[in-house]
């Protein structure tokens, strides 16, 4: 069974996210270096703690699959098996796209943690979600 898109604007939403995604996984070893030390700076001076810098990147890849997870809840129809199959292979496309960027390399426990992602979004979506509004209301 193919995919159908079910509602054009997540659709449009979900598109720039994965380009987003793709974005993020361009930068070099030294600029993504950068950019997560600068959010992990952010986050440890806001609620004066300490994170380690590994843990806030898994963290990252789990949250920007989940958000892809919810917008592909909300855009597609399909099988939801189909659906969590297109969330997977978007990760591995992305992990092997990084693998070719200067001092990136590719991450099976990136690409799990990017699945538990998107697939826990879309069980909560599934859960609590409607598919025509935002929240449930019962």
């Amino acid at each position: 069974m193919m995919l159908k898109v079910k509602n054009k604007k997540y659709f449009v939403f979900m598109i720039l996210w994965i380009i987003i995604i793709y974005y993020f996984s361009s930068q070099n070893a030294v600029n993504s270096s950068n950019q997560s030390l600068g959010v992990l700076a952010f986050i440890e001076n806001l609620f004066s703690i300490k994170i380690e810098h590994g843990l806030l990147r898994e963290c990252a890849h789990f949250f920007n699959y989940a958000v892809l997870g919810i917008l592909a809840y909300k855009s597609l129809e399909g099988k939801l098996l189909i659906i969590v199959l297109f969330g997977i292979s978007i990760s591995i496309s992305d992990e092997t796209f990084q693998g070719f960027i200067d001092g990136r390399s590719s991450s099976l426990f990136d690409v799990i943690v990017d699945s538990f992602g998107f697939i826990s979004a879309i069980l909560f979506s599934k859960l609590f979600l409607k598919k025509e509004g935002i929240y449930e209301t019962e």
